[in-house]
């Protein structure tokens, strides 16, 4: 007799099939690949996820170099032409308007000079203005001077001047109200020109040794109070050369505030009164100076009768020259671009510019402003 539960067991769908798991030719067995796509299933939910590998800081910092390296040396074979002519441009532009507001802030004139390059040397600009070498404002106070180092001696009595304080020169000690030693110092070089001014108020007429500095330059008043002024030139080595007589027409007014100039550029030197020309010469050559001369105003023998102030010296001197870039070349029609006291050019003019093939020229246009 046949127990009643193995009957069951024999007829349930979850007893093993009859016959082996793998065949040839059927494949698995249905409840093997069952199991195995479980078995599969929970070892995937059981390993955790891979990180993805990434690059070193090392690794970033070497691209990173190569990247830079690589734009730096295309976009500068691809700019460097427009780079020279922008540079080349910005220079001219500097030093013009360097000069330009020099000769407003003076009321002198002023110069670029262009200096054009070879294959050799590089082209050089380069402005010429006015430096100051001293100014003295007859205050008591001898710190409120600007002479750098000068064993500077000051007499005269101070009363209320123009500017502040002024001074009345003491006509009975025949000694100069303003001396100025210059030997051994190397801000009194006039070679390349200089603009020397004064302020005077006239209380009679007489003969008045304005300003002297040494045997080579000279300001003066006549008796009918009318300026005059002279210029010993050189020829370098310590030769006098030609003499430049100015001979004003005009006289000064009695009580009244003047201003006195007298200022040379290297082409001329020129005598002003008020800011207005009264007479000038030509002078190309430098001024005769030597080591032992000194600037004297209001001389003790011929001094300035009533008051004076504010006493200044400036000298003519090149700025750093700026230098272009060895593929700029350079043609400048002239050479020497001249602002006259006013700012204004006294000559107009062209430049151009050339790098490799490509040429760009610029007109000189009011107020030296490249166009």
């Amino acid at each position: 007799m046949t127990h009643p539960r193995a009957g069951r067991a024999a007829a349930s769908p979850r007893a093993a099939p009859a016959g082996p798991l793998w065949s040839p030719t059927l494949g698995a067995h249905p409840l093997l690949k069952h199991r195995l796509l479980k078995h599969r299933l929970l070892k995937h939910q059981a390993e955790p996820p891979r990180a993805s590998r990434g690059f070193t800081l090392i690794e970033l910092l070497v691209v990173m170099s190569l990247v830079t390296i690589l734009l730096g040396l295309g976009i500068g074979f691809l700019s460097r032409r427009g780079d020279d002519f922008e540079v080349a441009l910005s220079i001219l532009r500097d030093q013009l308007r360097a000069a330009r507001i020099a000769s407003t802030a003076r009321h002198l004139p002023t110069e670029v000079v262009i200096e054009p390059g070879d294959e050799q040397r590089p082209t050089l600009v380069t402005a010429r203005v006015l430096q100051p070498v001293g100014a003295w404002h007859m205050e008591d106070d001898p710190g409120l001077d600007d002479d750098p180092g000068l064993r500077t001696e000051l007499t005269g009595t101070p009363e209320p001047g123009r500017f502040g304080q002024a001074r009345r020169p003491d006509l009975g000690s025949r000694r100069a109200l303003l001396t100025v030693p210059t030997a051994g110092s190397s801000f009194f070089d006039l070679r390349d020109g200089f603009a020397f001014r004064v302020d005077l108020r006239l209380d009679e007429r007489d003969e008045m040794a304005v300003m002297r500095y040494g045997s080579s330059l000279e300001l003066k008043l006549d008796r009918d109070l009318v300026p005059h002024a002279r210029m010993v030139q050189t020829e370098g080595g310590g030769r006098t050369g030609a003499i430049a007589q100015l001979d004003g027409t005009t006289p000064l007014m009695l009580g009244r505030w003047h201003t006195l100039q007298l200022a040379h550029d290297r082409s001329r030197v020129t005598l002003y009164v008020d800011d207005r020309e009264v007479a000038s010469a030509r002078a190309t050559l430098p001024l005769l100076q030597q080591s032992s001369d000194e600037l004297v105003v209001s001389g003790g023998d011929r001094p300035v009768v009533g008051l004076v102030d504010s006493v200044a010296l400036w000298a003519y001197a090149a700025d750093e020259p700026r230098q272009l870039a060895g593929s700029v070349r350079i043609a400048a029609e002239p050479r020497v671009i001249r602002f006259d006291r006013s700012g204004d050019l006294s000559t107009q003019g062209v430049i151009a510019l050339t790098v490799g093939e490509e040429r760009r020229t610029y007109r000189l246009g009011p107020g030296g402003v490249l166009e």
